[in-house]
């Protein structure tokens, strides 16, 4: 469900980043249901390597998109 919903967004992607945050946004219930249910750190290599490598996906995604290193706490 995650891997084909972060397709839909990339292709659904324009100039407005209201639209895109918005679709950005679409992908918190996926991501919460993969940490909920699955183990990422899978025993199997490949199945592990293949969970890891669609969260980094994910995140080299959301990077180009936002400056993740401007947050701030205070």
């Amino acid at each position: 469900e995650l891997f084909s919903k972060l397709e839909k967004i990339k292709k659904s992607f324009t100039d407005d980043q209201t639209k895109n945050l918005t679709l950005l946004a679409e992908l918190k219930s996926p991501v919460s249901a993969l940490f909920d249910s699955v183990m990422i750190l899978d025993d199997d290599p490949k199945i592990r390597s293949n969970r890891l490598g669609l969260l980094h996906e994910i995140q080299s995604f959301t990077n180009q998109l936002l400056d993740f290193s401007k947050i701030q706490e205070n």
